[in-house]
């Protein structure tokens, strides 16, 4: 049996399978929803920048995008290889970033940071609820006060419309991909299974056999979890052409556009406010909550 982490196995070609994503679009996006959630207070990276943590940043391409924007990084990924390539990838931009191999759920810190990120349906991936209440829960220690955390969730209509029960393929001239996937709407789960052939300089191809396991949670689920974990002040933002990036451009800099699904001015009681999840078509939704811990009176400063 192969222990290896799934991801490990992928590593080579996972980047090909996110070229129709503008990192630069993604960073964008998030950090103004950064800048509409967050308190001012001093920034905990080098030089008073801001500090972000990246929880299972793989390639590190999507976390590369932060970089621009003033952000000192750090990258979180259980895959040994994903955090290598992340290295090459960053280092090549000239990127010196903190990359540490561990379990997102379990994730320790020396410190705190300004904005926690979690990208690219990576929540998805914790099919485990009691894991899920810890991953929130170390978010929550880790991020300072007045901190956010930014994560994005793939729909129940990902998971049963578009993906369902297909296959696909992929075949290029050094690999050829084939994908089953199940969704099993009693569990929520959503099983892949891939087979990759990558072509060697021999001319022969090497077998990986990969399974990939997802589910699905419901926006009130979260939510909940969430607020048990003590953030406050959730918003939930319908996806606005982030995936294909171009649509996103021109509607930076209005609020306005952002479809907000749900927000609140303190924290979400599942007991007396319902969360819609009337969200239709949508693939994926992002969830932006501030760290409930009152600010210390010697960080406040003035906007």
């Amino acid at each position: 049996m192969d222990d290896r982490p799934a991801y490990d196995r992928l590593n080579a070609i996972y980047d090909r399978f996110q070229a129709d994503l503008d990192p630069l679009a993604w960073a964008e996006y998030i950090h103004q929803l950064h800048l509409e959630q967050r308190l001012p207070h001093t920034n905990q990276g080098e030089g008073g920048r801001p500090l972000l943590l990246d929880l299972g940043c793989g390639t590190g391409r999507m976390t590369a995008g932060f970089v621009p924007l003033g952000y000192d990084i750090i990258g979180v990924d259980i895959s040994p290889l994903m955090l290598e390539q992340a290295m090459f990838n960053l280092s090549e931009a000239g990127i010196k970033p903190l990359l540490l191999l561990q379990d997102m759920c379990e994730f320790e810190l020396y410190g705190t940071v300004d904005l926690i990120t979690c990208l690219l349906d990576t929540v998805n991936h914790i099919i485990d609820i009691d894991r899920l209440r810890k991953f929130f829960a170390h978010c929550a220690t880790y991020l300072h006060p007045g901190g956010v955390l930014i994560f994005d969730l793939a729909t129940e209509f990902h998971f049963a419309e578009v993906l369902g029960n297909a296959e696909f393929f992929e075949i290029s001239d050094d690999y050829a991909l084939l994908w089953q996937n199940a969704y099993f709407p009693e569990t929520t789960l959503s099983r892949s299974e891939i087979t990759l052939f990558e072509a060697t300089e021999d001319g022969l191809y090497v077998r990986e056999d990969v399974t990939i396991k997802e589910r699905y949670y419901s926006l009130e689920q979260i939510s909940n979890l969430l607020t048990e974990a003590g953030f406050i002040d959730l918003t939930i933002h319908g996806d606005v052409g982030i995936s294909g990036a171009p649509e996103l451009a021109a509607s930076l800099d209005r609020a306005a556009d952002l479809r907000i699904l749900r927000s609140s001015e303190t924290a979400i009681n599942p007991k007396t406010t319902a969360v819609s999840e009337n969200i239709g078509g949508t693939e994926r939704v992002f969830f932006v909550a501030r760290s409930g811990k009152p600010i210390p009176d010697s960080e406040c400063i003035s906007e």
